[in-house]
């Protein structure tokens, strides 16, 4: 019989291919049996598509100080139906964090109100 793990870890990669190399790394005597396909919203989170709603966003955010500092100090990490995930260094937290509102409605410009924005630290 099998042991299945009981804990679960959050990894932050960009890829389905980074996050099975993670994996392997934190858990090297595992063996993955299987791989299902990707459902469309895994395959949306391309960098291409990563890249491309990112500046969707950046055009929705109205003032141009956060465009900018949105542009150069944080990234999309990934996006699906019900959540955007933008990552930034810490050492930005508090400076995006003040402007969450902002950054927000800019957000549910393009995914919809019921969309919820996380901000990840890299």
């Amino acid at each position: 019989m099998v042991d299945q793990i009981k804990k679960s870890i959050k990894i932050n990669v960009k890829s389905p291919s980074a996050a099975i190399k993670k994996f392997l790394d934190v858990y090297p005597h595992s063996k993955i049996l299987g791989v299902f396909p990707l459902t469309q919203e895994y395959e949306a989170n391309s960098l291409s598509e990563l890249k491309e709603k990112w500046k969707l966003i950046l055009s929705k955010v109205e003032l141009t100080s956060v465009k900018i500092l949105l542009s150069q100090q944080a990234e999309l990490a990934s996006f699906n139906s019900n959540k955007v995930e933008i990552a930034f260094s810490s050492t930005w937290f508090r400076m995006i964090e003040m402007r969450r509102l902002i950054i927000e409605n800019a957000v549910k410009k393009i995914f919809g109100d019921q969309t919820v924005v996380e901000f990840l630290m890299r």
